[in-house]
């Protein structure tokens, strides 16, 4: 793993334990948080649709997942390992 990539997973790591902790106040805002969050470390162009498809999916989820899976959804999802 490079070291550009280890910089993006750490970053991640304690974005996703800051936001975590507010989406019991506004779901939809840790949602659009996390969602901006990953377009930015993504390389990949991403579409509107692609986002939103990705925000409606995690706003399925963020009440069951802990932070851990949060953090492995992000990378699977938007290719950041």
């Amino acid at each position: 793993m490079g070291l550009d990539n280890r910089l993006k997973q750490v970053a991640l790591s304690v974005a996703i334990r800051h936001l975590s902790k507010n989406r019991q106040k506004s779901k939809e805002r840790t949602c659009r948080n996390v969602i901006e969050l990953a377009k930015d470390l993504s390389e990949e162009p991403l579409t509107k649709e692609a986002l939103n498809t990705y925000y409606n999916q995690l706003m399925e989820q963020i009440d069951t997942d802990n932070e851990e899976e949060l953090k492995t959804w992000v990378i699977q999802t938007f290719h950041l390992s």
